[in-house]
């Protein structure tokens, strides 16, 4: 598999998950702000594992 291609493979993983996520969260008997902060941290985390990714990346570039 190409680069391309896992990285599409991976957009759509992505997609789904959250898709599901986001079903879960409605579906659960809590407030309306405990689901919109579940959100956000499944959000932010997502971003954070993919910035550390990002840096995981370039330190071994730098390591090389």
């Amino acid at each position: 598999m190409k680069t391309r291609e896992r990285y599409i493979f991976h957009k759509e993983k992505l997609k789904e998950y959250q898709k599901d996520f986001y079903e879960l969260v409605q579906d659960l008997d809590i407030t309306e702000l405990k689901k919109l902060r579940l959100e956000t941290l499944f959000e932010c985390y997502g971003y954070s594992r993919t910035m550390q990714s990002k840096e995981y990346q370039q330190l071994k570039k730098e390591n090389e």
